[in-house]
């Protein structure tokens, strides 16, 4: 049994492998890819986040311009959106935060959209911490941003602390 076993482990880790982005598929070779990791300030941003899954739309290294440094790139849930004459709620996203600025992508069944959020219109972030998860809120050009995450709290904390620098010394 255990020979099936390693042979449907071996299969699957195959698989995934396959279905793995390549760096040139955004325009970035090997090495690009291992530096951005390497100077990223927290665990989350990773080759996966980068890259995503082929064919996946809006991937981390899509998103960003020509040397834009990915410092966070935290998984989300519970994404709530308020203001500017409309409200919407997504299950899932991350937050990605680079030093020129705060990307929320929000997971909407098979499509992904996201908000871009300039230092300097950045009025509040705040943090809380509760028995189960941590709750980010931002408030920027006249919306609230309101998401949760698991396992990724401290995380979390230091890149509200690095928005809140950035907002400080830009806005």
């Amino acid at each position: 049994m255990s020979g099936i076993k390693d042979s449907i482990v071996e299969w699957l880790e195959k698989l995934g492998k396959s279905m793995e982005a390549s760096p040139e598929d955004y325009g970035y070779t090997e090495e690009e890819i291992s530096r951005i990791e390497a100077q990223a300030e927290g665990d989350s941003v990773t080759q996966h986040r980068l890259l995503g899954v082929s064919g996946e739309p809006a991937a981390l290294a899509e998103l960003l311009d020509e040397g834009e440094q990915p410092h966070y790139c935290i998984p989300v849930s519970d994404i709530e959106v308020e203001g500017a004459g409309r409200e919407t709620e997504s299950p899932s996203g991350e937050l990605i935060v680079t030093e020129k600025r705060t990307l929320v992508k929000r997971f909407e069944g098979i499509s992904v959209s996201q908000s871009r959020l300039n230092y300097p219109r950045i009025d509040l972030i705040e943090v809380s911490e509760g028995p189960v998860h941590t709750r980010l809120t931002i408030q920027a050009g006249g919306r609230t941003f309101s998401m949760r995450t698991v396992d990724w709290g401290e995380e979390l904390e230091s890149a509200s602390e690095m928005v809140e620098h950035l907002s400080e010394v830009e806005g």
